[in-house]
């Protein structure tokens, strides 16, 4: 996957949220994990996250356990040379076992290298972040996604970020995602295509409000879904527009591997209007662009940085739902039109890519330097 440093001592320990469950932040972790292990500096990876068996109280307990299992093998670890702790950061009340780990890997005298995937705490003031950063050794690197997330960490924890001493290192997560071709797609109608953990957070029900505008002002468009859905309101949502468009609106359930790619390859335009305070990078807008889907979205973490010109349109929450409809709605499905928009995301798609290896060589190789 990667050109990474030449292999080093084992020196890094990975302690953070590891699939199962898998979402976004948990499966970056992984491949960072194999990243790690495959330049030879992995020493251990240790899982703090929730345990799939158990919920609630139970499941917090369970957490905490790993996280205080975590210190116990982190002092192990760094009398066998270990001195190196990695660390994605998790959000909520589950910021506290970050702010755990770290401050025993401190008192033990590792670097760390801590990792974010989420914006909810850089777009409002978490005591649990400004802990976490604040009880972090001094010259703490922190991976950031996009320059914009570093500069607003930044000023957020304003004194104890400078205090401490706190430095970004950007790697956006397009070094998971390389450019894949998909199907050519001959003329016909418009395809629009949401694919997530389905939600109104996630922008859901605002999608399938979206196509019923269009198929109502007369625009031959399909619409594809797929995902888990998480809440009664989006069920209802897409049950209706099933009911409403049979032949046109399309739902399935989650999707992985082949079944996936097939997904994003029989669509012209990838639409996410979510609105989630978590949201940053969201992996789904590389892996449609990687198939030569254009996309179009709302402009919320580093989404506006990352593809302001890919194709498709990026627009503001509060003009989404009539910037889009008038967006969509005199779009051209011709092949060659087609053909010009998927070359133009592939084309995008390698540029983050390429820039991305580059930095994730660079972050292996001071993670390695002594």
């Amino acid at each position: 996957m990667t050109e990474a440093a030449p292999r080093r001592r084992q020196r890094v320990v990975a302690v953070g949220r590891l699939p199962p469950p898998l979402d976004g932040t948990a499966r970056v972790s992984e491949v960072m994990v194999a990243v790690l292990a495959e330049a030879g500096l992995l020493t251990e990876a240790i899982n703090i996250g929730p345990p799939d068996d158990a919920g609630g109280r139970n499941a917090r307990l369970r957490r905490l356990g790993r996280a205080l299992r975590a210190c116990w093998r982190l002092g192990v670890l760094r009398r066998r040379g270990a001195d190196t702790l990695y660390m994605p950061c998790d959000i909520g009340l589950a910021v506290g076992l970050n702010v755990l780990v770290a401050a025993a890997a401190r008192l033990l005298g590792y670097r760390v290298w801590l990792h974010h995937h989420n914006f909810s705490y850089i777009s409002r003031w978490q005591a649990g972040m400004a802990a976490l950063v604040a009880l972090s050794p001094r010259r703490t690197r922190h991976i950031v996604l996009c320059a914009g997330m570093g500069a607003e960490l930044g000023v957020r924890y304003g004194w104890v970020w400078r205090w401490r001493k706190a430095a970004p290192v950007l790697l956006p997560n397009a070094f998971m995602v390389p450019a894949a071709a998909g199907a050519t797609r001959p003329a016909g109608p418009l395809v629009i295509g949401h694919l997530a953990n389905l939600s109104v957070a996630k922008g859901t029900v605002r999608f399938v409000a979206l196509f019923r505008r269009l198929r109502l002002r007369g625009v031959d468009v399909i619409a594809r879904v797929a995902g888990p859905v998480g809440d009664a309101a989006t069920r209802q949502a897409l049950e209706a527009a099933a009911l409403e468009f049979p032949g046109s609106f399309r739902w399935g359930g989650p999707l992985k591997g082949a079944a996936k790619r097939a997904f994003y390859d029989a669509i012209d335009v990838f639409v996410l209007p979510s609105t989630s305070a978590n949201e940053a990078q969201p992996l789904v807008l590389l892996e449609a662009l990687a198939r030569g889907a254009a996309i179009v979205a709302i402009d919320r973490g580093c989404i506006g940085c990352d593809h302001g010109e890919a194709p498709g349109a990026i627009f503001p929450d509060h003009r989404f739902d009539d910037d889009a409809e008038r967006y969509l709605a005199t779009l051209p499905v011709t092949m060659e039109a087609r053909d010009r928009s998927a070359a133009a995301a592939l084309a995008h798609l390698r540029r983050l890519n390429a820039d991305a290896l580059e930095r994730l060589r660079l972050l292996i190789d001071e993670m390695g330097d002594a």
